[in-house]
């Protein structure tokens, strides 16, 4: 009987060393409904649980501290481009690495209180991004509301919901609509087909494999040696799938650039980063083999 509870206890313990992290927790910007969300989703499945903050840095630093494993975050949108304040958010926790990412098909609708008509919508409620993506669309039905910024586009749909008012209403995902029991007035009101988010997946620094795939890299020097530092990635088997510059804050004309590479071997640009960057200050953020399909 000992010997058997022996056994079970070996294999139970193997089973969870062996398994995902079934038990950690991902933090994405909330409230529940964002697009975020939705991306941590169908990242995860059911292997993490999720947990919604107020704000990225706040997940940011939930990861830093050890309360949650994962961060998830938006980065770049076909028609909003970078969203720059969490580009800045991932240059400065310097402590967390990516390590996956996904793109997701964006769809704007306009959430309203039930019974809402078109005519009795004053102010519009979305983040900035969501304001962005449905530019036209409002500049055609809506020219007299009133943008309005919010953290987030399930924060917008909360506030709509709260407030019970007609005059108000809010753009984001018909899911955020459907949690805060708001009506959908329009739907795929984006400027185009081809509206997407890439989110990045964060978590404590680790030391990253000697193979090909998606590496993060931040370089940092005047915008004269970039030509040098992209040649020296393409010269190594390197594909630049992303690329955007921040000032280093030091003068004019130097910034920090962040790129994303794919076919690119972490171990082997650290080796060759004296000939690769040339003049440029290298430091590698993160690294995947590729980017999760969305459903």
């Amino acid at each position: 009987m000992l010997k058997r509870w022996r056994l079970a206890v070996i294999f139970f313990c193997a089973f969870f060393i062996n398994s995902p992290a079934v038990f950690a927790t991902a933090c994405y910007l909330g409230p529940v409904g964002t697009y975020t969300e939705e991306a941590a989703s169908q990242y995860f499945g059911n292997r993490e649980k999720l947990e919604a903050v107020d704000s990225v840095e706040k997940a940011l630093s939930a990861v830093e501290a050890g309360q949650c494993t994962y961060a998830v975050i938006p980065q770049e949108n076909t028609i909003g481009g970078p969203v720059y304040p969490y580009v800045d958010a991932l240059l400065e926790h310097r402590s967390l690495s990516v390590l996956g990412a996904i793109d997701l098909p964006i769809r704007q609708a306009l959430l309203v209180y039930p019974g809402t008509k078109l005519s009795d919508i004053r102010a519009v409620l979305s983040h900035p991004q969501g304001l962005i993506q449905s530019r036209s669309w409002r500049q055609r039905y809506l020219p007299d509301a009133k943008p309005v910024e919010v953290s987030s586009t399930a924060e917008g749909a909360r506030q709509v919901a709260a407030g019970q008012k007609p005059s108000v209403a809010a753009i984001g995902p018909e899911g955020a609509g459907r949690y805060y029991h708001l009506a959908v007035l329009a739907k795929d009101i984006q400027e185009n087909s081809k509206n997407v988010t890439r989110f990045y997946v964060l978590g404590r620094s680790q030391a990253y494999p000697s193979r090909e795939g998606h590496v993060i890299v931040v370089a940092r020097g005047k915008a004269n040696d970039l030509p040098a530092l992209l040649n020296g990635l393409v010269a190594m088997g390197g594909r630049v799938c992303s690329l955007h510059d921040r000032p280093l804050g030091s003068s004019l004309g130097e910034y920090q650039y962040i790129l994303e590479v794919s076919q690119c071997n972490p171990v082997l640009l650290q080796q060759e980063e004296k000939t690769i960057a040339g003049r440029m200050e290298l430091e590698i953020r993160g690294f995947f083999q590729q980017r999760a399909e969305s459903l």
